[in-house]
């Protein structure tokens, strides 16, 4: 039952974020996908797909508000993780 919970409320701040992140509410979009990408770090590990998903997202968030720095270190960490965890 816990992770059905999880699971439900990890779709709803990635809806939320993503809701925000196309109403160009680019700093509510960062701090949601900040959260999310901590949220499913503790909960699925930082090497695991959904984390490089919502690190991309975190990057065009940032680049978005033009923290170019941060956003391609988090785009870079996003690649990097994609790459690593791709069937060979």
């Amino acid at each position: 039952m816990k992770n059905k919970i999880e699971s439900k409320t990890r779709i709803s701040v990635v809806e939320q974020a993503d809701q925000l992140l196309l109403a160009e509410k680019f700093a509510d979009a960062e701090d949601s996908y900040r959260k999310l990408v901590d949220g499913l770090t503790e909960l699925l590990g930082c090497q695991h797909p959904e984390v490089a998903k919502a690190l991309h997202k975190l990057a065009a968030a940032q680049a978005a508000q033009e923290k170019f720095n941060e956003a391609k270190t988090n785009e870079d960490q996003s690649q990097l993780l994609e790459t690593v965890l791709k069937p060979i």
